[in-house]
């Protein structure tokens, strides 16, 4: 038998050992499966709380987000129950976050690389998940995940990145089908995608076509919806002043005046009622 170092190097052993098994045995029983994980679970945080310096703190997290993952990732996500899903989801994400910043204060680099992969092919593997749900669940997933990464301390993940493009294409286009009824939804579209270039790791190359035709595109819906509340306002001020002037008030008419003539630069020769 070998001999610990330290009670946290046990307690890591113990559940990796049980952790073994429940990967040979996928096909046993949903209870005995969900025994084995609350087992794992159990010494992994044992192992975190027996911790006593970052080494071992970045090495339990570790252990417990590679456990989410696999709690994760082997759930049939259009059945499963939503609320235990985005715990461990939650979960997961904070033990990495949590592992990468008590890591780089103790580990080596190819540690700090593996994690940062291993974190990479995790947020692909519910990505690949969430495409199975509905757009409006879709939207709500991506959006949990991604708020959950903006409260730990990582940075530079392709994998967060694509998140934040696809969330900000679903809004798009959420946004497109209730344009005329709340043409300010648009608005949530571009700082979304700004997210995407903080999260990647080559902003500058990152999806540029796809994310150029995007801000292109969102940019003219908004051109859109400034120019037709310009031209709104013109009537308005224009019947005002028509029916409570008794004289021609020339500063006002070419305020009116302004105010059409920026509904037409923001609409770039754009067919406005064909839009809104």
């Amino acid at each position: 038998m070998k001999n610990f170092t330290t009670p946290s190097e046990k307690y890591r052993q113990q559940g990796n050992e049980i952790f073994a098994i429940l990967k040979e045995q996928e096909h046993a029983a949903f209870v005995v499966r969900q025994g084995r994980f609350t087992d794992v679970l159990k010494y992994y945080n044992q192992a975190l709380n027996a911790s006593m310096n970052d080494d071992e703190r970045a090495s339990a997290h570790k252990n417990l987000g590679a456990l989410y993952t696999y709690q994760i990732t082997r759930t049939n996500i259009e059945s499963a129950n939503k609320n235990d899903y985005n715990y461990n989801l939650k979960e997961c994400i904070t033990s990495y976050g949590y592992a990468f910043q008590f890591g780089r204060k103790a580990k080596s680099q190819e540690w700090l690389i593996s994690i940062r992969h291993q974190i990479n092919n995790f947020v692909s593997d519910c990505y690949a998940q969430f495409l199975l749900l509905p757009t409006e669940e879709r939207l709500r997933a991506l959006e949990f995940t991604v708020n959950c990464f903006e409260r730990t301390t990582l940075t530079r993940l392709d994998s967060v990145a694509t998140d934040y493009y696809a969330l900000g294409k679903l809004m798009f286009q959420e946004a497109l089908k209730h344009f005329k009824k709340e043409p300010k939804l648009i608005y949530n579209c571009l700082p979304t995608l700004n997210r995407a270039f903080y999260w990647a790791c080559e902003p500058h190359t990152f999806r540029s076509t796809e994310i150029k035709e995007l801000q292109d595109s969102i940019w003219l819906h908004q051109c859109i919806h400034e120019s037709s509340n310009a031209r709104h306002t013109g009537v308005r001020m224009l019947d005002y002043h028509l029916q409570n002037d008794e004289e021609l008030n020339v500063d006002f008419i070419w305020t009116i005046i302004d105010k059409f003539r920026e509904a037409i630069l923001l609409a770039k020769e754009n067919d406005i009622e064909g839009k809104l």
